[in-house]
């Protein structure tokens, strides 16, 4: 196994890891984003409390939208990395095979 070959494997096993840890991400968020909406619908809470919290589940859609912005720039860097790599193995074929 060459440099390259493991170089490209350990891209993909990083592009992996980050869809695991994102849905795992998502999935704590939705928890939280599922209690404020219980905490919101609570008809003991008014007035201030309840523009507060519904202050932080907007905060927490920003940060939802914010994390998966950057999860599909950095997931697109490291595709272009694994096609950079495909590249190379089509150039290295032609002149090492």
């Amino acid at each position: 196994m060459t440099d390259l070959d493991v170089n490209k494997a350990e891209s993909e096993a990083l592009v992996a890891m980050m869809y695991k840890q994102t849905d795992k991400l998502n999935g704590h968020i939705d928890e939280i984003q599922r209690v404020v909406n219980q905490i919101i619908q609570d008809p003991a809470l008014s007035g201030h409390w309840k523009d507060s919290w519904q202050g932080a589940q907007q905060m927490i859609d920003n940060e939802q939208k914010n994390m998966i912005q950057q999860f599909h720039q950095g997931s697109g860097l490291l595709n272009n990395v694994t096609e950079a790599y495909k590249d190379v193995d089509k150039v290295a074929a032609q002149y090492f095979m």
